[in-house]
């Protein structure tokens, strides 16, 4: 990872929008000197976790990694409730987004459907075992999917980095992305970063039973 000119975060379209509420809330000076600090706590992060399953590493070392890192960056400049607060309007903004895409997708004819069945495989991979999670599937069918995750990577490196003041921000960014589909509802009861026992997924087609 090259970073004499060019840092990680620059790469990161999520990371650009905090950039963006950064330079609006600090200047341009403060906000690269933030950016820099983060670069090189993600490289510490990075070597100290270096030993992550392999099934795992999608998750904590492209997401949780870095906003850790940056959170702790932000923290030598700004007082941590206002960390959070970009990191929750920046989580927001670009997971509102995806969000927008899921929505139209899911209007197209038949899309809802497919988007069942494909985030039905995806939570039992990318949400598996393999992955760090623990889950329980409550039911699975073509018109609902009810499932909880109990135990969380998300949660744990958070707890060890002593970031739980942003283990939320992860689970908010599903309520962004699938909170508005088309002919599909989603619904979440608690999070693990929130108190919960777990993390509820509820999908549910239009018309289905609850």
């Amino acid at each position: 990872m090259k970073t004499s000119e060019k840092y990680f975060f620059d790469n990161s379209s999520s990371f650009q929008i905090l950039k963006g509420l950064l330079e609006e809330k600090c200047g341009k000076e403060t906000t690269l000197d933030i950016w820099k600090e983060a670069d090189r706590i993600l490289k510490e992060l990075l070597s100290e976790y270096s030993n992550t399953p392999k099934g795992e590493q999608r998750h904590v070392f492209k997401n949780i990694l870095p906003r850790v890192a940056m959170y702790k960056a932000m923290n030598q400049s700004l007082p941590e409730e206002e960390s959070v607060t970009l990191l929750d309007m920046a989580v927001k903004i670009y997971c509102s987004k995806v969000g927008e895409i899921l929505r139209k997708i899911t209007a197209i004819p038949l899309m809802a459907g497919l988007f069942m069945r494909l985030f039905s495989k995806m939570i039992q991979t990318m949400f598996g075992e393999k992955s760090g999670f623990r889950q329980v599937f409550r039911e699975k069918s073509g018109k609902v999917i009810r499932a909880d995750i109990t135990e969380c990577p998300y949660c744990r490196v958070c707890k060890e980095c002593g970031c739980m003041a942003i283990s939320h921000t992860f689970c908010d960014s599903d309520v962004y992305c699938y909170g508005n589909l088309t002919g599909i509802s989603f619904e979440r009861t608690g999070t693990l970063a929130r108190g919960a026992d777990h993390c509820d997924f509820y999908l549910r087609r239009d018309g289905a039973k609850k």
